[in-house]
Order: structure tokens, then sequence, then C-alpha cells
């Protein structure tokens, strides 16, 4: 994973915490963090779980 920054309005945009449960904030962020600068990543589910949510008992199907 990499180091970023993110904007703490993230939390206050109605858009996103709107239309987002708490996992699903938590999983926008760490695309975030598991994506190349260029913003690639495996699309995987199992992989982004395992590496979003480590050993979170996270159900896929929410």
């Amino acid at each position: 994973m990499r180091k970023r920054l993110f904007d703490p309005e993230i939390f206050t945009d109605a858009l996103i915490v709107g239309n987002l449960p708490p996992e699903g904030l938590l999983f926008y962020i760490g695309l975030f963090l598991v994506a190349e600068d260029s913003g690639v990543y495996e699309p995987n589910p199992l992989t982004l779980k395992m590496q979003i949510f480590h050993g979170y008992n996270i159900n896929q199907n929410n």
C-alpha cells in the first residue's frame, strides 16, 4: 500500500458520505491506497478485500 494524504473534507462530502455505508467509505479510501499512481489496481474482489479490510469480517455481498 502507498502512503497518501487525504483532504479531511472527504468525510463531509455529501455525495460520498451520503451514499455510502461506513464500510463503503473505507473501501473507497482503501482503493486510493492500493492503486498505482496512475490509478491502476488489480480488480480482484478477494484481493481487494484482503488488502483493504485485512482480517475484518466484511461480507462481500454488501
